[in-house]
């Protein structure tokens, strides 16, 4: 480039003083003018755009995902489409049928050879979901990694597709190759030949595919787990929260101000500019997954024939991902059967009555009064019990599994047993009173009644025959049973003995003095609590891989590792000496202001929000805890419940319950060892 002339200095001399301003501004404008053409001559080439950053690179790709824009399509960067797939239906549906059901194209079951041969497998055994999972982002079993195989794993280079594929030791992540094509996912399929040319796992089937079914596998790959379920945008998370119109209101009032606090904490995490938490795991960080939570709380109305309705008003006018925690005094299976049908998560929710009816989107606590039932019958009958047992119950909705799975376990073990349905009135009352004369000390009863129907047996005079309540429906270690009862009463408990869980729920309650919550029903409030925590320990794992079925089964493989991880810090934060936890009736250093934070809001509902009152100081530690159980050594769990853990498939995290008795001081006091029916 030339060197221009100092036009300034040759035009306005030394001082430019002899210039008047008019010949001022004309240099100025010769200067300008000369300066813009002798950029203009130096550009030999084009200016070239400036390097995209990260973090525009990073949106610009979730922002692809979310539209679902796949690059194999039309519009994909040179260099980066993948193979010709099929957008035909019928190919599409052949490959569901294949990955999930293990069927081929003319419905005969898929072979599949392991081990070099010497493992065969057929039909749904050899089905690809089977290790890979229904979403496709594979699992960990022992020490071994399932790779994710969606469209974006196997034909894309979509730098966000990560999955953390987490052992017990440490934290690892799938492995990243070059896109497959047809021909290389045949021969992985046909001969276990991974793309680079290495050999896959051993346990990875060889099947025979015909090039079609290897296409139709393809099509049906490159769609699933493609872009994040509804419900789900860059920054936040759409979530719902159910309660049914059989909960009383302070039940209602304690719940929802549970649910409140815990999100506002969730949201006052997020550091809006950032798009991140304050604290997160590391892969969590880099690829700013952490979003806000938008709760929703969908009050249902009316008889539970209308509640499917609502369900699909709701979800039809503000799509959501799941329905976190929730709460029903009764009857929960319509809730179920349109989670089933939306393929909807219901994540937790405290419910007694659990539907008999096996579910893969809804995942509970336990089986509530189904379970106590087995229990029961496991008592009876190792006890050789001969006496006659009668089965009281109000609604059919709430006690219809219970009552079903005693009857049949008394079948089996050929004792005499016979039900009576509690109706309110006087003659239901008379009826009942007959009933329990009839019976005598070899004799056993059982209710399955919520508190409010328990109040029928205040006009009545405790049963000669041992007498069995229902826990999870009379309100746990709320019982609202006569104290009259007491003496006769056994209580089917599924949960941890209170001593016991003391050491568990620490973390618990002192969250609850730190947001200024009061302890009111500690099984309730511990419950949601632990849903609405775990719920968020998953969704970080998960990364950006936001799919209604891969939040199940990381659900599955968590929840054991998860609690005992977590268990273990709380112990040792427990061991800590006593200096370093609130002694009652100390005053904090400076008071605590609690924050004005987003809260849910009952869905379509105009009423106010429910007033929290003050909480009084609660220790790390209670005080009312005896040193046998403040000694027992570690808890095992975080929750109400002894321990807590699913395997694929499973939908009830507590396997067993405790037979209690209750004292004249409303103590419990333990029969049983903890029963696994």
């Amino acid at each position: 480039m030339k060197s221009q002339p100092n036009y300034r200095r040759v035009l306005l001399g030394q001082g430019g003083s002899m210039l008047s301003s008019l010949v001022r501004r004309l240099a100025l404008s010769l200067l300008a003018f000369a300066s813009l053409s002798s950029v203009q001559d130096a550009r030999s080439e084009p200016l070239q755009p400036a390097p995209m950053s990260a973090a525009e690179s990073s949106r610009l790709e979730r922002q692809r995902i979310s539209q679902r824009n796949w690059r194999s399509d039309l519009n994909a960067p040179a260099g980066l489409a993948g193979p010709a797939l099929s957008d035909d239906p019928q190919v599409i549906a052949a490959g569901a049928r294949i990955y999930l059901e293990g069927l081929r194209d003319k419905g005969q079951p898929l072979v599949g050879l392991r081990l070099d041969g010497q493992v065969r497998v057929t039909g749904a055994a050899a089905a690809c979901a089977l290790c890979h999972r229904r979403s496709g982002l594979g699992a960990v079993e022992g020490v071994n990694q399932i790779a994710p195989i969606t469209g974006r794993y196997l034909f894309d280079q979509d730098r966000r597709a990560v999955v953390n594929m987490n052992l017990r030791a440490r934290k690892s992540f799938n492995q990243r190759h070059e896109p497959y094509s047809l021909t290389t996912l045949a021969k992985a399929l046909r001969d276990g030949v991974h793309e680079s040319g290495r050999q896959l796992d051993p346990l990875m089937p060889h099947y025979q595919l015909s090039d079609a079914e290897v296409l139709a596998v393809a099509s049906y790959l490159r769609r699933l787990s493609n872009s994040w379920s509804a419900g789900v945008s860059e920054k936040r998370l759409q979530l719902a929260t159910v309660v049914t119109p059989d909960v009383d209101p302070e039940s209602r009032r304690i719940f929802l101000a549970t649910v409140k606090a815990i999100v506002a904490q969730k949201n006052g995490n997020i550091l809006h500019s950032a798009g991140q938490r304050t604290m997160s795991s590391g892969a969590e960080m880099v690829l700013q997954t952490d979003r806000s939570w938008d709760m929703q709380v969908w009050q249902l109305q009316g008889k539970p024939s209308t509640w499917g309705a609502q369900l699909l008003r709701w979800q039809a006018e503000q799509p959501v991902f799941a329905l976190a925690s929730g709460l029903g005094a009764g009857n929960w299976e319509p809730v179920q059967r349109f989670c089933e049908q939306q393929a909807l998560p219901c994540w937790f929710p405290s419910v007694a009555a659990v539907p008999a009816q096996s579910s893969f989107y809804s995942v509970y606590f336990s089986r509530g009064a189904t379970l106590e039932a087995e229990v029961l019958a496991t008592r009876l009958t190792t006890a050789n019990n001969r006496g006659r047992l009668l089965q009281v119950y109000a609604d059919a909705g709430v006690a219809d599994s219970a009552v079903t799975a005693m009857r049949a376990r008394m079948a089996e073990a050929s004792i005499n047993s016979s039900e009576f349905r509690l109706n309110g009135d006087a003659a239901g009352v008379a009826g009942l009173a007959a009933r329990l004369a009839a019976l005598n000390a070899e004799d056993s009863v059982v209710f399955w009644l919520t508190p409010s129907q328990l109040k029928a047996l205040d006009q009545l005079p405790p049963s000669q025959a041992s007498s069995y309540f229902s826990a999870s429906l009379g309100g746990g270690d709320q019982l609202a049973l006569n104290p009259a009862w007491h003496k006769a009463a056994h209580l089917l408990y599924p949960y941890q003995l209170p001593e016991l869980r003391q050491r568990g729920l620490a973390v618990f309650k002192e969250w609850l003095r730190i947001r200024q919550l009061p302890l009111e029903n500690e099984l309730l409030q511990s419950e949601v609590y632990f849903a609405l925590n775990y719920l968020n320990d998953t969704l970080v794992d998960m990364l950006d891989n936001l799919h209604r079925d891969y939040l199940l089964e990381r659900g599955e493989s968590m929840l054991s590792l998860r609690e005992a991880a977590r268990a273990e810090d709380e112990a040792r934060g427990l061991g800590l000496p006593r200096m370093t936890q609130v002694q009652p009736g100390s005053k904090p250093l400076r008071p605590m202001t609690p924050r004005t934070l987003p809260q849910a809001v009952p869905f379509g509902s105009n009423s106010p929000p429910p007033q929290v009152s003050g909480a009084p100081m609660l220790q790390a530690e209670s005080d009312d805890v005896s040193p046998n159980a403040r000694n027992s050594g570690a808890p095992q769990s975080t929750s109400a419940y002894p321990r807590l853990s699913l395997a694929q498939f499973q939908r009830h995290a507590s396997k067993g319950a405790y037979i209690v008795r209750i004292d004249n001081d409303q103590q419990l006091h333990a029969e049983s060892d903890w029963i696994i029916p």
